[in-house]
């Protein structure tokens, strides 16, 4: 199974001080196993204590994580919790600040299967996210439910005490510390809970496990509602991963801060399991989104007709209401009229026709023809360059069929491209099976000028990171996921499954184009993508929320990336594949065709799940 894939963001709310602290990561034991990792702590204690509180917390632990030696998980996250408290408790007796400085803790552990182990202490919280539900794993250490557990109150007592939202148990008060491990679905028992997480929970393909502090899901003082509905958390986690899930949800929660309100610092973390299913989710969220918009947009239509007619017919019939008088008034008039009306009529009728009574016949001067564009010769067919993979080879890069070696996982390389070169460059897709023979790969070209560096290359996805100044053309090939591809020094990100090129004009502005399969782009971390349909480009500018567009591809585009396309040995067959027309008069007939489709249904939304999705192409063998 894909390692989890981990996020997270943090933010102080309305408070002076952020005494959350929280840090996500993957990381190999002493004993060799390799874990991930998601741990968050909310300090108690005002000022600098609580923050010193979680941070020496989230320190402690992670240290004896990573120097644990014990085969059994459970055993090796409850031995670093407790060596966190015993950190905390003793700062806090060297400072003199017994009882004023704790925090609290909620771990969520992944091995490599992606089982799931968790340990609590205080009223931070974790929730599973499956099947788009949320689902509470951990229990509140508070007075109302610590006093059940112990069974000195019935539950009407312990929620009816004042103290019912005391909270019992955080790192840092006592010297011993009991860790909650428990995994509380379908039960509020805390030993049946505990065997449960004792067991581990076996997580599923797209299922997401969210840690929080409290301030994510209080109430606000003032209005005395939640920031961010379970409802929406769900569709985020849904639709979204990792960072961009994190920064979604948080986002989310900011921009519904009542004005001066002041609200809980607030964090979070997420620890996910990698499903390709998540970008058709994310379509059909796009989907509902557009047609709401539609239907708030008709509605406002007729709303505005009503206001503007209602009055309008009034008017009207107020208007022949009085012409009618008028009418009836003047009507003994009229005879008089008519007759000198007559007699002049008749007048103008026997005089003799003048040269300015002709008509006019003036013609326009023709319309100039628009210049054409200088056909570029089709290159022959050459060989495919030939890839040779290793181990840790995630691509090879090539001019022409000159292979200019290849490129390791994490190496980092700057790719340069001579201002009057281009680059072929072999994404190579890796698959899950030990010792497979790797036949495809993902195909991307690189235009003169072009500065690129690849961020990522697994069995899912690949993803570029561009400087200003490239020209890029890409044919995802065999990978589910398809490309990412991120503008570096901006927000700005670009995905598509299929065919996708990119114009990075300046470091403020990127026109993306779409050549078929699924496509769609974000201005801003964090928020959703907004898709445009084949066919089509955008052009996106930093620091705004929404680019111009979309529209047809002009005909300099379709220049551009067909000579691109046309400089590389398997360019052409691309170029087939992603409709990229190979002449000025295709190019032309191919923008008329989208103009025309676009003018006949001009209210359509494209949406990403709407578009066609392109089949994996194999590169040829030599």
């Amino acid at each position: 199974m894909a390692t989890a894939v981990l996020g997270s963001d943090t933010n102080p709310g309305g408070r002076t001080y952020n005494e959350d602290r929280l840090e996500v990561l993957h990381l190999t034991t002493r004993a060799g196993q390799a874990l991930s990792v998601a741990v968050l702590a909310d300090g108690v204690g005002g000022e600098a204590r609580g923050e010193r509180a979680s941070q020496l917390a989230i320190d402690s632990f992670l240290a004896n994580m990573k120097q644990g030696e014990a085969d059994d998980l459970v055993t090796l996250i409850v031995t670093a919790v407790k060596e966190a408290n015993l950190v905390v408790y003793a700062e806090a007796r060297k400072l003199g600040q017994e009882g004023r400085m704790a925090t609290t803790m909620v771990v969520a552990v992944a091995d490599a299967d992606n089982t799931l182990y968790i340990a609590n202490a205080g009223d931070s919280r974790i929730y599973l996210c499956r099947d788009a539900k949320l689902v509470q794993l951990t229990r509140d250490h508070s007075f109302e439910n610590v006093m059940v557990w112990m069974g000195k109150m019935t539950p009407a007592e312990a929620a009816a005490s004042p103290e019912a939202g005391k909270v019992m148990r955080v790192l840092g008060i006592h010297e011993e510390l009991q860790v909650d491990v428990g995994m509380y679905l379908g039960t509020t028992d805390y030993g049946a809970a505990n065997r449960l997480g004792r067991e581990g929970l076996k997580l599923k393909l797209g299922d997401s496990v969210l840690l929080c502090s409290d301030g994510l899901i209080k109430h606000t003082p003032a209005t005395n509602t939640i920031l961010i509905t379970f409802d929406d958390i769900a569709r985020i986690l849904q639709t979204q991963e990792g960072d961009k899930a994190a920064h979604a949800i948080m986002s989310r929660v900011l921009g519904r801060i009542p004005v001066g309100e002041q609200v809980d610092n607030i964090s979070l973390a997420v620890l996910q399991v990698p499903d390709p299913a998540k970008a058709v989710n994310l379509a059909e969220v796009h989907r509902a989104e557009a047609l709401a918009l539609q239907r708030a947009q008709r509605r406002q239509m007729i709303l505005t007709g009503l206001i503007v007619g209602v009055p309008l017919a009034l008017l009207l019939v107020a208007s022949l209401v009085a012409f009618g008088a008028y009418y009836t008034l003047a009507r003994s008039d009229s005879a008089a009229t008519g007759t000198a009306v007559a007699m002049v009529l008749s007048a103008a009728r026997t005089q003799p026709a003048t040269a300015t009574d002709a008509p006019s016949t003036a013609t326009l001067p023709p319309t100039p023809s628009q210049t054409a564009v200088p056909p570029t010769a089709t290159p022959q067919p050459t060989l495919a360059p030939v890839v040779v993979t290793n181990n840790n080879e995630v691509a090879q890069l090539f001019d022409g069929l000159t292979s200019l070696g290849s490129i390791n996982a994490g190496s980092r390389q700057l790719i340069t491209v001579p201002t009057t070169g281009t680059r072929y460059l072999a994404l190579t897709f890796l698959r899950n099976q030990a010792g497979s023979t790797v036949t495809s790969d993902g195909h991307v070209y690189l235009g003169g000028g072009s500065r690129a560096q690849i961020g990522l290359v697994n069995d899912q996805q690949l993803q570029l990171w561009l400087l200003p100044g490239s020209d890029v053309f890409v044919q995802t090939g065999p990978f589910p996921a398809g490309v990412e591809l991120v503008l570096a020094d901006s927000e700005v990100v670009a995905v598509g499954k299929g065919c996708l090129a990119l114009h990075y004009v300046n470091p403020t502005t990127v026109t993306l184009d779409c050549y078929g399969g699924v496509c769609g782009y974000s201005t801003r971390l964090g928020t959703d993508l907004a898709p445009f349909g084949a066919g089509t480009q955008v052009t996106a500018q930093v620091g705004q929320t929404l680019g111009t567009g979309p529209q047809p591809i002009p005909l300099a585009d379709h220049t551009r990336f067909w000579q691109l396309l046309a400089s590389g040995s398997l360019g052409p067959d691309d170029a087939q594949l992603c409709q990229v027309p190979n002449g000025p008069a295709t190019q032309a007939a191919r923008v008329a065709t989208i103009v025309a489709a676009t003018q006949l249904a001009p209210t359509a939304t494209p949406t990403l799940a709407a578009l066609p999705t392109l089949p994996a192409v194999a590169s040829p063998t030599p």
